[in-house]
């Protein structure tokens, strides 16, 4: 899932709602990694919960912290191989983790970066974007919210493999285009919670 919109507008409690629904319907089949990169101040609250695996709150804590699931996830894949699985599906496993990214503009490379901290920022959302594009079949569920979601801190290959899509109000068509795919999100009225929603192709 992609979600974004202004703040204030209701992202961050809709991944608090998320997270709850999961973890009451689903308590010991769920795992989540949070990423709150404005130093844990939204999801903070919720790092001692035993269903929250680790919460990253700034780029060097980000880095360690998707450098881990990469190999976890490669150690998934080959669990997958030696079983003759392709899907998690189609497995008796139950679990699924899921990565939780609040305000990814905080990934972005800025110019003002020295080279090393823009090569740090593009890695993080190189490590993001593949754990978007193959992660699904074994398991891994990305949700990716950004305040501003221009095409620099939405990768291509994090939209292109999101089934779900979720944007509040915005104030301009070309930021609800490069979320969802339609300018509708500029066109609704400014009240908090208020959203356009798309799966697949319906709205």
């Amino acid at each position: 899932m992609i979600g974004g919109g202004t703040s204030g507008n209701g992202k961050t409690n809709l991944i608090k709602v998320i997270m709850t629904a999961l973890i009451e319907k689903y308590p010991d089949d769920v795992e989540f990694y949070l990423f709150d990169l404005k130093e844990k101040v939204e999801l903070g609250r919720y790092e001692k919960l035993r269903q929250v695996k680790a919460l990253a709150g700034d780029i060097n804590e980000a880095e360690v912290l998707l450098n881990h699931l990469i190999n976890e996830m490669k150690e998934r894949q080959h669990y997958f191989r030696t079983m003759h699985w392709n899907n998690i599906v189609d497995t008796p496993m139950k679990k699924r983790t899921f990565i939780i990214v609040d305000e990814a503009g905080e990934f972005m490379p800025e110019d003002f970066m020295e080279k090393e901290e823009k090569q740090q920022h593009r890695k993080c959302q190189y490590m993001l974007a593949k754990i978007a594009r193959i992660g699904r079949a074994f398991g891994y569920r990305e949700l990716f919210f950004s305040q501003y979601t221009t095409a620099d801190v939405l990768p291509r290959q994090i939209k292109m493999n999101a089934d779900n899509k979720i944007c509040f109000r915005v104030p301009a068509g070309y930021a609800s285009e490069v979320m969802i795919g339609i300018p509708d999100a500029a066109k609704i009225d400014d009240i908090p919670g208020r959203a356009v929603f798309i799966k697949g192709s319906k709205k």
